[in-house]
């Protein structure tokens, strides 16, 4: 009859199906497999639902057997599975790519592009705050071993300046420094580089000066050798041409041949040896110049002419006054009130 199916004939697929099944994932199943159905004797047994459980009952138990087991078992559940999946896979990607924002990509590396861009600029202040800092410590640490030779002098002012440029004409050794008159910096004025003396102001322009350095042939200089502890003087060792250690009792050191260090002869059963320290103690320079340091004794040998009265000692600056970068000019401090250094002749120059 019409209407009626009989029990051998397998059922067709009819529209109520889709609306029992309104997950996609079942509807993609159920279309699969119906087809399948028809060459089996019991289609109640194997139907969409149950097939699709068995299935992830079957990844569950894969999921907690050891790595080797699970991937015999998984494999076919998997490759099935992704089988299955792979045409509503494809078309929910494809979906996806039409929602989303065409500029999002271009968007997201502009904004990439202006944070990388932002970084590298705070690093770049955050290296030059760096390197201030670190400048302005070395002045400071520079400042206070000047200090601690200078003492109490309140009328000292410390002008800090570059080197610009170092050369030597014949025995003669000068700095060229990036300070001048506008600054303060005048003739005759002592420049130092932290304790160590490093020469005196020879002539000075508006905004250079030239400074000839101790290590110059024609310099002559007269120090006392004290010890080196803990600090610039011994404890309890009055400083070099300060009260009850005068000036008189120092030694007079020359520039050796090489150039580059002092000699002078003691007496063989002078205290004297090596990491002393000889600070300047002569009349001839200004009272803030005395005190600081010369050299450090490096060699103490026997004097070649005179062994067994004398000795010769070698004295040799702290640091290579030609090769430095930053001095310092001891300047009188102006008056109280008064312009600073250069504003008088700003306006004439």
């Amino acid at each position: 009859m019409r209407g009626q199916i009989s029990h051998g004939a397998a059922r067709p697929v009819r529209a109520s199906d889709f609306i029992l099944h309104p997950s996609p994932l079942i509807l993609y199943l159920s279309l699969i497999l119906h087809p399948l159905q028809l060459f089996s004797p019991m289609t109640r047994l194997f139907t969409t639902t149950r097939l699709l459980a068995l299935i992830i009952a079957l990844l569950l138990i894969s999921a907690m057997l050891p790595a080797r087991v699970a991937g015999v078992f998984a494999g076919p559940p998997h490759a099935l599975a992704s089988l299955l999946l792979a045409p509503v896979a494809s078309q929910l990607r494809a979906l996806g790519l039409r929602l989303r924002p065409p500029t999002a990509d271009a968007m997201l590396a502009d904004d990439n592009q202006q944070w990388r861009e932002q970084f590298l600029l705070q690093k770049q202040y955050t290296l030059r705050l760096a390197e201030e800092v670190e400048q302005l410590r070395r002045q400071l640490a520079n400042f206070q071993r000047i200090a601690s030779v200078v003492g109490e002098n309140q009328h000292i002012r410390f002008v800090d300046a570059r080197v610009a440029a170092n050369y030597r004409n014949g025995g003669k050794s000068t700095l060229l420094i990036d300070r001048g008159r506008s600054a303060g910096v005048a003739e005759s004025q002592v420049v130092t580089h932290g304790e160590q003396l490093v020469g005196v102001v020879e002539q000075a322009d508006w905004k250079t000066a030239d400074v000839r350095l101790i290590t110059s042939s024609e310099m002559a200089l007269k120090v006392r050798v004290l010890p080196a502890v803990a600090g610039v003087f011994a404890p309890g060792t009055p400083a070099p041409g300060s009260a009850g250690n005068e000036t008189s009792g120092g030694q007079w050191i020359r520039l050796n041949e090489a150039g580059d260090a002092f000699v002078f002869q003691a007496d063989a059963m002078a205290s004297i040896k090596p990491g002393d320290l000889a600070h300047l103690s002569d009349e001839r320079w200004p009272a803030v110049a005395q005190g600081f340091v010369v050299g450090q004794v490096v060699n103490i040998k026997p004097d070649p002419d005179n062994p067994m009265l004398y000795q010769r000692v070698t004295i040799k600056p702290r640091f290579d006054l030609a090769s430095l970068s930053e001095v310092t000019v001891l300047a009188p401090a102006p008056a109280p009130g008064s312009p600073a250094p250069g504003t008088a002749q700003e306006s004439e120059q």
